[in-house]
């Protein structure tokens, strides 16, 4: 069971990767544009609250059933993204207006610890250390790799940029009619 616990995650990552890929390239295209402009809006605060509940779910499945223990960075990330949860789900029904400033500052921060933390496991030398307690997981070892690319700071890294595509590029006044674009 373990093992299928981060190959389940990890294909949830390929699949929001492609979709953030596809995502950037509809930005190239002026009525695609428009349309998702529109819908990341209309949507935004619900989209934002399902993929930060994913990726709080994700993280404790992973540390606590799978267990693949944090290490510090994990820690740093996951105090940017377990309160967009709460942020989010208040915006969901009306009750903060401010979530999208919030959200895109708490998504910033943790977009910066997990591209780090990538970079860490990709060879990248430590400007301080991870930790100095005698037990703690060293941040630079990944636990495990799907698909030639996905590790746990990597789908973080993942989350928080789909995050942050969704605040920043959807449209202030959305539309909730589901339309990507209208034709004729």
């Amino acid at each position: 069971m373990h093992d299928s616990i981060p190959k389940f995650f990890s294909l949830l990552i390929v699949i929001a990767d492609a979709g953030l890929v596809l995502g950037l390239l509809g930005l190239l295209i002026p009525g695609l544009r428009r349309g998702l402009r529109s819908f990341l809006g209309g949507w935004k605060n619900e989209l934002v609250f399902g993929i930060a509940l994913a990726s709080t779910a994700g993280s404790l499945v992973l540390s606590e059933l799978a267990d693949y223990p944090p290490c510090e960075l994990c820690w740093y990330q996951r105090i940017m993204m377990y309160p967009l949860v709460i942020l989010f789900a208040l915006a969901v029904f009306g009750k903060n207006r401010d979530a999208r400033i919030q959200g895109i500052i708490f998504s910033g921060i943790g977009l910066v610890i997990a591209a780090y933390h990538t970079a860490l496991q990709l060879g990248v030398k430590a400007i301080v250390p991870c930790s100095d307690r005698v037990l703690a997981v060293p941040c630079g070892e990944a636990l495990f790799k799907e698909y030639g690319y996905v590790t746990i700071p990597v789908m973080s890294l993942t989350a928080f940029a789909f995050i942050l595509f969704v605040l920043i590029i959807g449209s202030k006044k959305g539309n909730r009619s589901g339309e990507l674009v209208r034709l004729g």
